[in-house]
């Protein structure tokens, strides 16, 4: 039984041996050579140029893995329900856990070498050709799964893509952007898959900049986050395509990232959590426009008031236009004394989540900044101390006045 196991992993590492030789470049001496660094990354821009590309046949390379892949599926597939099955009869046995453990890591290192090798082929062809045979492939529609996760990586790209469909468009997208961000809106056309949808709304978006771009991209966006299957799925390349929300800057979904965030069930926890974060990005973007938003329409977090002090406790004060914008949320009556608590308790919030996204990447203010910040937020609070239209929460504002002292007295040292 051990050894049939084992077998599928070495078949497959086989079979990416037997893909690369056969499609194996011959590159011209002056190309650069290219080797990935991370699995399943292109190795670099080793385009070669030519008057007259050879036009190559889509079945020679994408289809050879594509088939592998395919072939692979039925048989680790039952090696799985043979070990869960097993796992099932002998729960108190480690090694059956040990066995699938160890099963998953060579077939996702296998998968990974089958794709490099792909990867090493596409990126020392034509840059035409390499693309032609791309769309060709997914022009046929046929697919595969890698049985790897959808990961961002440096620069938006994937380090790797659970499909082969999916891992291909992502390649088009290093190989030739423009051509990618065309063929983005076949994809886009159709609601097919949620991880497709990320990886074209991020090649669109590279590219198409204009303001009819945006237009077509905050509609795309709308219709992604209100998908009902995709967002019963869940699926990490829905979530990560919320970034493209951030991205564009675009307060006007609000109202939908709001109904995400404000879902209570134990499996729309992704994505109220994806609709947090990005709520709270599109704060740092625009604050002025987010924060006047969520003043203007307290029903978007209902539910979630105490989450809303946290999006307030961002604003900067130094601007006229936040200042009045916190204060007027300060002195509201709807917002109950533990929401306008919690803002104390957390102003000023400078907490940042640090991750690779499809296209925005993640700022950290400079301790320099932040010092700054804290000095200017103290005279800001000491002055709401006093005021009386604050006088409801000035034991909690005094709490604050505390804090931000005892911060500026440590930037000082």
């Amino acid at each position: 039984m051990r050894a049939k196991f084992l077998l599928i992993p070495v078949a497959l590492l086989s079979v990416a041996v037997v893909v690369w030789w056969g499609v194996k470049p011959v590159a011209p001496r002056d190309a650069p050579v290219r080797v990935s660094v991370q699995p399943a990354v292109s190795p670099g821009p080793g385009v070669v140029d030519s008057r007259t590309p050879p036009v190559a046949p889509r079945d020679s390379l994408i289809d050879a893995v594509w088939a592998a892949f395919s072939a692979d599926a039925a048989n680790t597939k039952s090696a799985l329900d043979a070990l869960e099955l097993r796992r099932t009869r002998y729960p108190s046995d480690p090694t059956t856990t040990t066995a699938i453990r160890g099963f998953l890591d060579a077939d996702a290192a296998n998968t990974k070498s089958a794709l490099d090798a792909l990867a090493l082929r596409l990126w020392g062809m034509p840059r035409d050709v390499a693309t032609g045979a791309i769309q060709g492939f997914l022009d046929g529609r046929n697919n595969a799964e890698t049985r790897l996760p959808f990961a961002v990586g440096d620069g938006g790209n994937l380090s790797t893509a659970p499909t082969l469909r999916v891992w291909l468009l992502d390649q088009l997208g290093q190989l030739d952007p423009a051509a990618a961000a065309d063929y983005a809106q076949s994809i886009l056309s159709a609601r097919e898959s949620a991880e497709e949808w990320a990886v074209a709304l991020r090649d669109f978006a590279r590219v198409r900049t204009g303001p009819a771009d945006g237009v077509f991209l905050s509609t795309k966006m709308r219709v992604l986050l209100t998908e009902p299957r995709w967002q019963a799925e869940a699926s990490v390349g829905w979530l990560e395509a919320f970034d493209v929300a951030v991205h564009l800057r675009d307060t006007t979904l609000a109202p939908e990232l709001s109904r995400l965030l404000t879902r209570t069930e134990k499996q729309d926890k992704p994505a109220a959590f994806a609709a947090y974060l990005t709520l709270d990005r599109l704060v740092l973007a625009e604050p002025t426009a987010m924060l006047g938003r969520l003043q203007a329409e307290p029903d978007l977090m209902q539910g979630r008031e105490q989450t809303r002090a946290n999006y307030f406790a961002r604003a900067d004060v130094r601007d006229p236009q936040q200042r009045a914008l916190v204060e007027a949320y300060l002195a509201d009556p709807r917002h109950s004394p533990e929401e306008l608590a919690k803002f104390a308790g957390l102003y000023p919030n400078a907490n940042r989540m640090i991750s690779k996204n499809l296209l925005t990447p993640t700022e950290t203010p400079t301790r320099e900044s932040l010092a700054a910040h804290d000095r200017e937020a103290l005279a800001v609070v000491t002055a709401w101390v006093e005021d009386a239209r604050f006088e409801s929460i000035r034991p909690a504002l005094e709490e604050t006045r505390r804090r931000l002292e005892e911060f500026v007295r440590q930037a000082g040292q």
